[in-house]
């Protein structure tokens, strides 16, 4: 093989990595923005104290209106009873403010804050009323979808 068709064979192989890459990457980027539903199931505590489900989500942007969702498809409380839902940090400082879902009413896109950008966030849930009781709520939660906010 001739130097010159070893640099041709080198140089298409080059170019084919990058446009692999290239697609790989972009495939990535449409996922990390797309409008996801990830379940999720958690017990609200009593008195109004803020609970907080256990599994984290990469939120890839700086974009403070690439809105994030909740849907509270089911509450122990009841058919149409209310849940307050906001994101939060590790340490469960909020990262957004707090909206008050109303169970069966669908999914909700909301805003973010500055501090929920690019890093990893936690949904949080508290009762609306101040009650003794607790009782777990479930449904599907993204913690950015590509979606302007409600």
């Amino acid at each position: 093989m001739t130097v010159k068709n070893y640099n041709k064979k080198l140089m298409f192989t080059i170019l084919a990595l990058i446009v692999i890459t290239t697609i790989s990457l972009s495939g990535l980027v449409a996922y990390a923005y797309s409008d996801n539903n990830i379940s999720y199931s958690f017990t609200i505590r009593a008195s109004q104290a803020v609970s907080k489900y256990s599994e984290d989500e990469f939120r890839n942007t700086y974009n403070n209106d690439n809105a994030w969702k909740v849907n509270l498809r089911s509450s122990g409380e009841g058919s149409s009873t209310i849940t307050y839902f906001r994101l939060c940090l590790e340490d469960n400082s909020g990262v957004s403010s707090w909206h008050s879902v109303v169970q069966g009413s669908g999914s909700h896109y909301y805003s973010a804050w500055d501090g929920a950008d690019h890093t990893h966030v936690y949904l949080q849930g508290k009762n609306n009323n101040n009650t003794t009781k607790t009782y777990t709520v479930s449904g599907y939660w993204d913690e950015e979808t590509g979606i302007s906010p409600d």
